[in-house]
Order: structure tokens, then C-alpha cells, then sequence
């Protein structure tokens, strides 16, 4: 008796010559890597096939028309036998009926670790038009959820260079899955923008940034989300409405619609959401088109309107917002009637006035200021005319007079503007170089304004030149992590009092140095003492690039040797390189080693 998909199959086992095997045209796994098959040839070569294939008996009157046996499962095997030259190879030989053979082909293909994604839904797709499985036997069958066989069976639908991307590894199975449950003029849409979009919905090819790189898949879903998809529960026409557009028939008869298959949409929460926007904009022009036919049948002109926002892609038979009015009914002899056919209302209907000169909408303002009103914003101005040519004359005249050396009030007076005008961070740093809060104080209210005038009245000469200078380069005192920027200023400062700056960075460079020596040698005594006998944690498993952490961010990362961190690590004396980290921090300690505190 032959075997079928509910009674076992007779077993035998033999070696079989190469010759006399083939690979079966149902087999759903199309693609094969070149160096993994490479080293496996290499590998059998060696070692010899350690799994038989399985294969079932073809004759001419079959589907291969030769005599011999149809590979089942070990199409890779059998591609690598041929590569190591083997003549023959060990094989299971089943009798296995079409809907066996399948599931043979299927299953046991299809669960292999580097099966490409579109290979494994065209054997899902396979199975189902072959032997009559439903998504949930088909689950069921492969041990998968039936969410994963809906979006591999929807990777099918991918258009050519979607599919190409994808067997090329430039985009991921988030990317592809994302873009196949598109229709195929979005899907070449998103293939565009999927390089050239961020997280903030900027193009990064237009801002120039270098060599592109594909977007995260949560990016890319935004995108999608904002830009192709739509809310159906804002559509002014019925949802069971067949006969709106009939090529499209009902949005809730429609697999297009997320609602109709959740299980392809899990990561969407709106079921009533339109994946399709020409369906959808199709619809929203029948729906509108029949208001203006209903309208003209009742004897109504109806003027088309928008009421979108901005001026891009703009219709020339459409009226929007800087070119009519909305009027009460009956308020204005201009009044004219008119359609919503683009934005929200969509099919409702307003009273317009499109008149550029008409004196009740368009022509002035319906508020008018009072005589009172306006003989006071004329007095205003002219005060503000003649505060503004008094202070232009003074100046000029006090210009006139101005020399060096600056006598001390006005040294004051600048040094006073310059301090209120600088950020409050390089304020409070100046105040503490000069003692006047401490080093946990802050610079509050009390520190401007007369405080600051008093202060100032107290120092010599030499002092305000120098508390001058101090506001000069307090802006280079601080070396960001990633500031190119060489300390201008200070350097210039340098420079003007013959101060060597190369030789105080070298002085730098001694001392931290030696500090660097002498917290190794303490971290290095602490891990000694203490890691003794312990068990070494297992490393960290490495994060998925599509998923980001969400929540309250973690302070910088410190070594707990020397206290350095990966944005300022420490820097060896003798060879100028940087550390490294030799463990990663842990998010909850914040803890962690660098490569020269971290023990050998």
C-alpha cells in the first residue's frame, strides 16, 4: 500500500549513486549561499554525509520523467556531494505520496537555521495550493504561529527589487514584511524611502550625510504609517457599501483592510486602517462625485474646495483656503455654495465668498479700532521714532569722544554687560574662580545686578583686566568629547603672554598618566582580592538593532577602576592609545572595567 500524509511510509536505507538522484522542482528552497555550501563540500569531503538524504522513487511516467529516485530532503547535501565529488551517497527511500512528499519538502526544509524568508513562503505557498492546507494547518504543521506563516506567505507578493534588496541582505525581514503588505506602486515607494528617511522624518540624502544606509524598521513603519496608510473610521461613506466603487467592492469584505486578516497586521492596533491609498482616494472621488451629481439633479452648482493645509500638490479646478471665505448662509450677496472634496469634512458642504473685493469678507477687516484707539498707536509710534533718533545722536556724540586707555567706570560698565550677556553655566564657573560662591553654590538672583556692579567696584585694576579676560575665554574651558574645535581664544591669550601651552600638555599627559599607573595597580590588587573562585559572568547578549530601549535613559557608563569613561577613556603614557571596554556596564550599576583596569 502507498504511503499518504496519515499513514507511515515503508523505510529502506542504501547507498545510492549521485547519478541516479534529483532534485525535486517542488522544492520551495531556491537560494543557496556559496560559501556555506563551499565549506560543507569541504567538510563532507573529510568526513563523508553523516544524515542520509531522503528520497522517494520516480519513474518516466512521474513528475521528474526520468527513472531514479526525487530528493525530498537534503537538496543541500546532495549540491555539496556534488561539489566534494562523491559517487555515491547514503539515502532513506520512502514511498511517499504527493501530499507526504510536500510536507517532507516543507517541513523538514523549511526549518533549517539559513533558509531565506522568501524561500520558506513560497513552500508555505506551495503547500497550500498543493495539497488544499489552510494558513492554520499549515501553523500547525511547521510549528509556527500563524501571524509568522501570514507574513512569509505575504513576502511572496514583494515586487523584483524589493525581493532583490532582500536576497541581498541591504534590507531585513522587519523591512521586507513591512513593505510586501504594501501595494506594489507604495512598495517601489518605500523601497526609495527606506534609505533616505530617519527617525524624525527627514530625508538624510538631502542633508547630505555621506553614503546611505537603510533606515530601523520602526522608522520605516512610521513612515508607512503617516504617509500610506489610512483611517477608515474617518471615511464619510459606508463601509459595506459594495457598489461605491465595484472593481474594489466593501472595505469590510476587503484583505487590504487590517482588520480582515489581524493576524498579517499585529503590530498595528486600528483594525479599520486602509492599506491601499488609490482604493481609498478612488473611493473618496466616487463618493464626493455622487454628492455633485445628487446636487445637480436638485439644480445646485456646487464650487469644489480643500480644506488641506499648505500648498503642495495643489488642483487647478480646486479652491483652497487663501482663495475663498467661509460665510454664514445669507450674509453675503457674494455667497456661493460648495464641496469638500479634499481634507477633512470630506463631501460636506459650505457657504463660500470668492469675491477679492468684497467689502463684508475679503475687502477689510470686520474689526475696526476706535478713533480713541488709533490717535493712541499713532502718539506710540511717534514716541518710539523719537527715542530711537535720540539714542542714534547720543551715541554718535559719546563715539566722538571715546579713547584708550578706557577710563575704570566705563571698564566696569563692559565688564558688567558682558557678564549679564554670557550663559548662566560659564557665569557660575567665572564666580567660582573668583571665590565669590562655593563650589556646591549656585549663581542665583543675587549674583546680577547690583551684587555683581559691587564686586566689581572692589578689585584693583589688574584684577578687572583679569576678570575681563576670565569672561574672554571661558567658553574654550570646556573640551567636549567630540569638539574638533581647537580653544581659540585661549590659545590666542596664550600666545599674546608668552605662555608655552605645548608644554603644559605635555605636563597633562605625564600626570595623568602616572594616575592611570596607580589606579591599575589598585583595581587590578581589588580584583585579585575579590575575584577569586568567581564564576565569570556570561556576556551580554547582543542587542536587536530594530529595537530600541524605550525609557528613562541610564547615566554615562563609568569604569569603577579609573574612573573613565567610553566617551573620555583613559590614555597610556607610553603609547598615546586609548582603552578600551573589557566589560560592558551593567544598565542597573552602572559599573564596569576598562581594558586597563580590567584583569589579565
Amino acid at each position: 500500500m502507498e504511503a499518504t500524509a496519515e499513514t507511515p511510509a515503508r523505510l529502506e536505507t542504501r547507498m545510492l549513486l549521485l547519478v541516479e538522484l534529483h532534485e525535486s522542482p517542488l522544492n520551495p528552497r531556491k537560494h543557496y549561499a556559496e560559501k556555506p555550501l563551499k565549506e560543507l563540500a569541504d567538510n563532507i569531503a573529510r568526513v563523508g554525509i553523516l544524515s542520509p538524504l531522503i528520497v522517494r522513487p520516480s519513474t518516466p511516467s512521474g513528475r521528474l520523467a526520468v527513472d531514479g529516485y526525487e530528493i525530498g530532503a537534503g537538496h543541500r547535501r546532495y549540491r555539496a556531494a556534488r561539489l566534494a565529488k562523491l559517487q555515491e551517497v547514503p539515502c532513506i527511500i520512502r514511498a511517499l505520496d504527493d501530499t507526504a512528499f510536500l510536507e517532507l519538502l516543507t517541513v523538514e526544509n523549511l526549518q533549517r537555521e539559513d533558509v531565506h524568508a522568501l524561500d520558506e513562503g513560497e513552500g508555505y505557498r506551495t503547500l497550500m495550493e498543493k495539497a488544499g492546507y489552510d494558513v492554520d494547518t499549515v501553523a500547525a504543521k511547521v510549528g509556527k504561529s500563524k501571524s509568522y506563516v501570514y507574513q512569509r506567505l505575504k513576502l511572496a507578493e514583494l515586487i523584483p527589487n524589493a525581493k532583490k534588496a532582500f536576497l541581498a541582505d541591504e534590507v531585513t525581514a522587519g523591512h521586507a514584511v513591512l513593505i510586501a503588505r504594501l501595494q506594489p506602486k507604495d512598495q517601489a515607494e518605500a523601497m526609495k524611502q527606506i534609505f533616505d528617511i530617519d527617525g524624525y522624518g527627514y530625508q538624510r540624502r538631502a542633508r547630505g550625510e555621506g553614503p546611505r544606509t537603510p533606515c530601523s524598521v520602526r522608522e520605516l513603519g512610521g513612515w508607512i504609517q503617516q504617509s500610506i496608510h489610512l483611517d477608515l473610521q474617518g471615511a464619510p461613506w459606508k463601509k459595506d457599501d459594495a457598489a461605491l466603487v465595484p472593481a474594489a467592492g466593501a472595505c469590510t469584505t476587503c484583505p487590504k483592510r487590517t482588520g480582515f486578516i489581524p493576524d498579517l497586521f499585529p503590530d498595528i492596533s486600528k483594525k479599520d486602517t486602509c492599506t491601499d491609498r488609490a482604493c481609498f482616494q478612488a473611493k473618496a472621488a466616487a463618493f464626493v462625485a455622487g454628492k455633485v451629481a445628487a446636487a445637480e439633479k436638485a439644480g445646485e452648482v456646487l464650487v469644489p474646495i480643500s480644506s488641506e493645509y499648505g500648498s503642495s500638490g495643489r488642483k487647478k479646478d480646486v479652491l483652497y483656503g487663501s482663495q475663498y471665505s467661509e460665510v454664514k448662509p445669507g450674509s453675503c450677496p457674494h455667497a456661493r455654495k460648495a464641496i469638500i472634496v479634499e481634507g477633512r469634512g470630506l463631501g460636506q458642504q459650505r457657504s463660500i465668498c470668492t469675491d477679492a473685493k468684497c467689502t463684508v469678507h475679503r475687502g477689510r477687516s470686520s474689526f475696526r479700532d476706535s478713533p480713541r484707539e488709533q490717535a493712541r498707536q499713532r502718539e506710540a509710534a511717534a514716541k518710539q521714532q523719537r527715542k530711537e533718533l535720540t539714542r542714534q545722536r547720543l551715541h554718535e556724540a559719546i563715539r566722538a569722544k571715546v579713547t584708550a586707555p578706557l577710563p575704570r567706570p566705563v571698564l566696569e560698565l563692559v565688564a558688567v554687560k558682558y557678564f549679564d550677556d554670557i550663559w548662566h553655566e560659564l557665569r557660575v564657573k567665572v564666580m567660582r574662580l573668583w571665590g565669590w560662591i562655593g563650589k556646591g553654590g549656585k549663581a542665583g538672583s543675587e549674583a546680577y545686578g547690583k551684587n555683581i556692579r559691587e564686586r566689581l567696584a572692589k578689585l584693583t585694576e589688574d584684577e578687572l583686566a583679569r576678570f575681563l579676560a576670565d569672561l574672554a575665554v571661558g567658553h574654550d574651558l570646556h573640551a567636549g568629547a567630540y569638539d574638533e574645535r581647537g580653544p581659540d581664544a585661549l590659545h590666542q591669550m596664550a600666545k599674546q603672554y608668552k605662555v608655552d601651552a605645548a608644554k603644559i600638555e605635555a605636563a597633562v599627559t605625564r600626570e595623568l598618566a602616572e594616575k592611570r599607573k596607580v589606579q591599575q595597580a589598585k583595581a587590578k590588587k581589588q580584583a585579585k582580592k575579590k575575584g577569586n573562585g568567581k564564576k565569570k559572568p556570561a556576556p551580554a547578549k547582543k542587542a536587536n538593532p530594530d529595537r530600541r530601549h524605550i525609557g528613562p535613559e541610564y547615566p554615562e557608563p563609568t569604569c569603577t577602576g579609573c574612573g573613565c569613561t567610553k566617551e573620555m577613556p583613559c590614555i597610556d603614557g607610553d603609547t598615546g592609545e586609548a582603552c578600551s571596554w573589557a566589560k560592558q556596564p551593567d544598565k542597573h550599576t552602572n559599573g564596569g572595567l576598562c581594558s586597563a583596569c580590567a584583569p589579565d
